[in-house]
């Protein structure tokens, strides 16, 4: 789901252009080798999910990548 939840992201992002949805995740299964089922169904549950966090996986990634940046701020390399 969280490989979705990215996928989806970067399309909305136009990150790869005019690549459409079926043409993104057939490459990044090449590339990565993971394979997703019925990747619109998974982006439906996505958009069931309530509350603040239905975007909790890049919610995550912002916090990890802030965090790491802050403590690099504060000296520390890691």
């Amino acid at each position: 789901m969280e490989f979705v939840e990215l996928l989806y992201a970067l399309h909305e992002a136009n990150c790869f252009d005019d690549i459409s949805l079926k043409e993104l995740f057939g490459k990044m299964e090449k590339l990565t080798g993971c394979t997703v089922q019925n990747y619109y169904r998974l982006f439906w549950d996505i958009r069931n999910r309530t509350g603040e966090e239905r975007t909790y996986f890049l919610n995550k990634l912002i916090k990890k990548l802030s965090g790491k940046l802050a403590r690099m701020d504060s000296g520390g390399w890691r």
